[in-house]
């Protein structure tokens, strides 16, 4: 395991610098994890018409009420896996964490989840915990950045080989979020859902 400075964040990588290796070499592979994260964050679905009318609507008349978080719809084929954006609409409010519970559809696996733009613009760390076929997103960090618009997390999710064809809600519950001073802020969430 090594340990990188990035962006001003210290990373944990799963990969062990070779003994004797240059900065030029960490450097170079530092470049090549970001160019899979950025292939990876190309990949991601993108959000439905529906969901965008619902953001640009919520934006217009909600812009003192609370930030919005939004569990994008991502199609796929039976037995594969697919990314799933989660994104985050902020106010003029500003919001600095966000905890978010979510449900996958039985007949799915989550294998991960990984910061987004947003969060990384941020600062922000990801983490997710399963228990009981719920998930709890952690968005957090060791800071009071406020939390952009954009995509805040990457869930990849895996089907089973077996399921029908159909349309598999992706249910949000129990929203969280805190300012800078940690007190609660409003924030409201809408659900997406998978389409095989």
């Amino acid at each position: 395991m090594g340990m990188v400075w990035l962006g001003g964040l210290l990373i944990m990588c799963l990969w062990r610098p070779s003994e004797g290796a240059t900065r030029q070499e960490l450097q170079n592979e530092i470049a090549n994890l970001n160019t899979k994260t950025t292939e990876l964050q190309g990949k991601v679905s993108v959000l439905s018409q529906d969901q965008m009318r619902l953001i640009s609507r919520y934006k217009a008349t909600n812009a003192t009420r609370g930030a919005l978080f939004v569990v994008g719809v991502s199609t796929s084929t039976k037995g594969q896996t697919l990314q799933i954006p989660i994104s985050f609409v902020p106010t003029s409010l500003p919001i600095t964490s966000i905890q978010q519970d979510f449900v996958v559809p039985s007949s799915f696996t989550l294998v991960s989840v990984v910061a987004g733009p947003a969060a990384i613009a941020a600062g922000k760390n990801v983490q997710v915990n399963t228990s009981a076929g719920v998930s709890r997103l952690i968005v957090f960090g060791l800071n009071q950045t406020p939390i952009g618009e954009g995509v805040l997390a990457i869930a990849t999710v895996r089907s089973l080989p077996t399921i029908p064809s159909g349309v598999y809600p992706i249910v949000t519950l129990n929203p969280v979020a805190s300012d800078a001073s940690g007190a609660a802020a409003p924030m409201s969430v809408t659900s997406g859902w998978i389409k095989l």
